[in-house]
């Protein structure tokens, strides 16, 4: 079987800081940008600033996307993560504000294949600098065809 790599990749504000600098300023009018880290800032201003734009995209015609999202973490999925076979792994960064790290730990105490990486520095966003990493690990335990 295939290995899963599972993140979080979140939504990010319709409004929000126009300059890197901005983002400093604890009184920015946008309440939802204060639940972004440091390092969550500057991955939005630096490799993942394009994600802003995808993401406004996606709410451009309303937030079901984001209902559904909170729904699947109170909600049965409809599978037994007991019986994933394949090499999943966990990716989340433990200062993670709009989704608790305690979510991905639970998932992968319960996916007997799970392998977690806490990443202790990385927020919400700021995580997605690991996506090189994980791409190594998917190859390194991706099936031989």
């Amino acid at each position: 079987m295939d290995p899963v790599v599972i993140g979080h990749s979140g939504h990010l504000p319709r409004c929000g800081p126009t300059t890197p600098d901005e983002h400093m300023v604890s009184s920015h009018p946008c309440p939802c940008w204060r639940v972004f880290t440091p390092a969550d800032h500057a991955a939005l201003f630096g490799p993942w600033s394009w994600l802003g734009t995808v993401a406004g995209q996606a709410l451009a015609t309303g937030q079901g996307g984001m209902v559904d999202d909170d729904l699947a973490y109170v909600t049965p999925w409809g599978c037994d993560l007991r019986q994933i076979s394949a090499p999943v792994l966990f990716v989340h960064g433990a200062q993670d504000r709009l989704v608790p790290s305690s979510h991905a730990t639970w998932l992968a105490q319960r996916c007997r294949t799970a392998e977690l990486w806490l990443r202790p520095e990385d927020g919400h966003v700021s995580i997605l600098n690991s996506s090189a990493m994980a791409l190594d690990w998917l190859r390194e335990h991706g099936s031989h065809r």
